[in-house]
């Protein structure tokens, strides 16, 4: 029987979109392992999502499973056979039990000895039987932030099951989830086309739900979303700004989108551009759309509707109330928020629990400006620049009181500078508390200037310091303090502006600022976990810039726990191990590191260098010393290893021609440290021995 294609479909009520994205990002890999695993090939898997559905789809999966060969370890060698090679009764028993013949029983040596072994060939069997098996699984090991259990199942799932079609080719695979059981009936879109409708085979499956009015695959959706709002957007004179959140969270929001536009009064225009923009995107998930030069907002927004262009007028005046409600509001809140100035405000941040044991909101304003001035001193930051930073660090939460940012979250920093600018402050320190709040998203710009970094620096140090010391690190896909966001952008930061600074001794000062009540453990034990944290985030950024990870894995260990410094040492890495001298270096430090582990921590006497080949290589090892110590201190790593590098002869002739060895204790232990000396030159800034395990 040929191959067929595999499909399930989960109909569910509708889910938030981010229950969409987490779907997919985990269905295909979850799917392969799981056919793998069972034994039955395929081509590709792909997975997609509308709010009324998960899809997963295997190409060309095998008819039966491939036939396996299992074996079963039975009693030594010793026991199943006597002096003469004649099976005991344990050699017996094993073989009845495993259904062999006692014959066919092998003896293969083991760690542990000769033992007696079983080869067993088990037929696959068919692939309909093998796949309810597989799904199952398949939705047991996907994981949500949030899930739900109801009626009387103890299923737990983003959302309620309404329907399930599971298809092997044109086989309905026999599989039931939730109560519910599978089919080859699906449904099609809520109100063009509700069905239900037959899909004959699961090759069949898109063009049947594009009779069904459901553009499933939701990559393609996303592509027609964004031309047609682009097109609507020119239309109006401008372009539709495509924030790739907004427009990713919209595409799982439809299954047949059509795009329409709006008018905006006149008179919100004046609002701030930030205000308009968070206002569309959250009160309708609308676009905003601006001039094609970008300088200012039209009045005018695109939205996007579940549905066909039938009534799309009544669909944009439903659309056009709900946000002249919702800008009205905006508009009120900016006159009462302005009654009072950021300063006047910022005796009613102790109200405001920032988390229990680390105080209020204004206790943590107070840390973040010690912190600044901390990374003021550190950075070398100008006096003008470090006074800007220390006001905008003691401002920065004051807009958390504001009326527009208890309505509208994401603007938090943006009000922060427009009620900064209106209540007198220096447009640099407005701005440095726009910047305090950056980058809030992967991509997202970074702080331009002094300022403003210093001050994003100093928050996202005391909040990593702060929830690591109460215990409340990620865990798995757990991270309910979006700390792996923080240390990715206090790190794009540092990498971004080209900063030099010791994480791990700043990550000491902010831990020492906090409460002592705030432990839930030892303060040491705390900054490790800091530090190994922040490493492995900067690991899989220098990993995404193209780094190999054995280059990676060999720079990370040394401190300072400098990005930008550990960056370079793995670039320079990374190119020296491309030039030809990097044989000379890898080989030398293998041979001299093997040996070097047995050194303890002597130092070398020169007095006890006897042989010609350990006094050549000590009078080289002292000549390449001096010169790369001068390439190490300007970080010309490259030409640090290459100067190095050059020692291969002397080592080799030292090891090929002289006992390390000896009997002689003071010869042996002083070749030893030799040794360790050598390997410690010619590894430099990085431990090589990482870089030749990792890769």
């Amino acid at each position: 029987m040929r191959a067929r294609d595999l499909l399930v479909e989960l109909g569910v009520e509708d889910m938030p979109p981010s229950c969409c994205l987490t779907a997919v990002e985990q269905l295909p890999g979850l799917l392969e392992r799981l056919l793998r695993d069972c034994g039955l090939s395929f081509q590709e898997v792909v997975a997609w999502a509308t709010p009324r559905r998960l899809v997963v789809r295997a190409r060309r999966v095998a008819a039966h499973q491939a036939p396996r060969v299992k074996r079963v370890r039975g009693p030594a060698a010793k026991v199943a056979f006597d002096q003469n090679g004649r099976p005991t009764a344990a050699a017996l028993g094993f073989a009845r039990a495993q259904g062999v013949a006692v014959e066919d029983l092998v003896v293969e040596d083991t760690a542990g000895g000769q033992y007696v072994f079983a080869v067993l060939r088990q037929e696959g069997r068919p692939a309909v039987e093998v796949l309810p098996e597989v799904l199952t699984a398949m939705v047991a090991a996907l994981e949500f932030p949030k899930m739900m259990r109801w009626g009387t199942h103890e299923v737990r799932f983003p959302r309620p099951v309404r329907w399930i079609v599971a298809l092997w080719g044109d086989q309905v695979v026999p599989w039931e989830f939730a109560g519910v059981r599978s089919g080859a009936y699906t449904r099609g879109h809520r109100f063009l086309a509700p069905g239900p409708w037959l899909i004959p085979a699961a090759e069949e499956y898109a063009a049947v739900m594009e009779s069904a009015k459901v553009l499933v695959d939701h990559n393609e959706r996303k592509k027609v979303i964004a031309a047609q709002v682009q097109e609507a957007a020119r239309q109006l004179g401008g372009v539709a700004v495509t924030a790739e959140e907004l427009l990713e969270e919209v595409t799982f929001m439809v299954e047949w989108p059509t795009a329409f536009s709006a008018a905006i009064d006149a008179e919100f225009m004046e609002l701030p551009r930030e205000v308009l923009e968070v206002a569309l995107r959250v009160a309708e998930r609308c676009f905003a759309v601006q001039t094609p030069e970008g300088d200012r907002l039209l009045p005018a927004f695109v939205g996007v509707r579940d549905g066909g262009p039938e009534g799309l007028q009544r669909v944009a005046a439903g659309y056009r109330w709900v946000v002249r409600a919702r800008l009205a509001d905006a508009a009120f809140f900016i006159r009462k928020d302005c009654e009072l100035s950021l300063q006047d405000r910022l005796p009613l941040l102790k109200g405001i629990v920032y988390h229990r044991g680390l105080g209020s909101v204004a206790d943590k304003s107070r840390r973040v400006r010690r912190l600044s001035a901390v990374l003021c001193e550190l950075l070398h930051v100008p006096a003008e620049a470090a006074r800007c930073a220390d006001r905008a660090a003691e401002l920065a939460k004051a807009d958390l009181t504001t009326e527009m940012v208890r309505e509208f979250p994401d603007l938090e920093g943006c009000i922060g500078r427009e009620y900064a600018l209106r209540g007198g402050e220096s447009p640099d320190v407005a701005q440095a508390i726009f910047e305090s709040r950056l980058p809030r998203w992967a991509g997202d710009i970074i702080p331009e200037t002094t300022a403003g970094t210093v001050v994003a620096l100093a928050d996202r140090l005391d909040t990593l310091a702060g929830f690591f010391a109460l215990g409340e690190q990620p865990t798995g896909s757990q991270d309910p303090f979006a700390l792996r966001r923080h240390a990715l952008g206090l790190l794009s930061i540092l990498l971004g502006r080209q900063l030099r600074l010791d994480l791990a001794e700043v990550f000491h000062r902010a831990l020492s600022l906090l409460p002592q009540e705030a432990f839930a453990r030892g303060k040491e034990e705390v900054w490790r976990a800091l530090v190994e944290f922040v490493k492995t985030r900067l690991r899989g950024l220098l990993l995404e810039e193209g780094l190999p990870g054995g280059v990676v894995d060999a720079v990370l260990p040394r401190p300072p726990l400098d990005p930008v410094g550990l960056r370079l040492r793995a670039r320079h890495l990374d190119r020296f191990l491309r030039d030809p001298a990097a044989e000379d270096l890898l080989l030398a430090h293998r041979r001299a590191y093997n040996l070097s582990r047995r050194a303890g921590d002597w130092r070398v006497r020169p007095e006890l260098l006897q042989a010609r080949p350990e006094a050549e290589l000590w009078e080289q090892l002292q000549l390449r010393r001096e010169r790369a110590g001068r390439l190490l201190d300007r970080e010309d790593y490259f030409g640090y290893w290459k100067e190095v590098a050059a020692l291969r002869s002397a080592v080799d002739r030292f090891l090929d021609n002289v006992l390390v060895m000896a009997e002689d204790v003071a010869l042996r232990r002083n070749r030893l440290a030799l040794c360790r000396e050598t390997a410690e030159l010619l590894a430099g800034p990085v431990e090589l021995h990482l870089l030749r395990r990792a890769d």
